[in-house]
């Protein structure tokens, strides 16, 4: 993969664009976009559902699925993790609103072709 680097990447920023163009005005949710001052290499595309909880990005989630589009949570926070729990833990409110709200969606570069 590391030979075609570069073609994945124009993919991937290809399929970020589809999105951005797909979702504009979404009422339920936005595309993450880039921060000033960064560019991404578009990996993973990411939706953050406005208002919402772990039941509502589960049942999303399984909705989707069962429609067979592969998304998934973008993570579960490490202080859940059960060995990981012992460790210090700072203020996560953010964090906390994040893992109810970030759901990944398809990045494959095959969506393209």
């Amino acid at each position: 993969q590391i030979k075609k680097i570069k073609k994945i990447l124009s993919l991937k920023k290809e399929i970020n664009v589809k999105y951005k163009k797909l979702f504009k005005n979404n009422k339920y949710f936005e595309l993450l976009r880039e921060i000033q001052q960064t560019r991404s290499n578009h990996w993973l595309n990411t939706i953050f559902l406005f208002n919402s909880n772990l039941r509502l990005r589960d049942n999303v989630v399984s909705e989707l699925n069962k429609k067979n589009i592969g998304v998934r949570p973008v993570w579960k926070l490490m202080h859940k993790i059960k060995y990981l729990s012992i460790y210090p833990k700072m203020n996560l409110e953010n964090s906390i609103k994040a893992e109810k709200s970030l759901i990944s969606i398809p990045s494959s570069p095959s969506l393209i072709r």
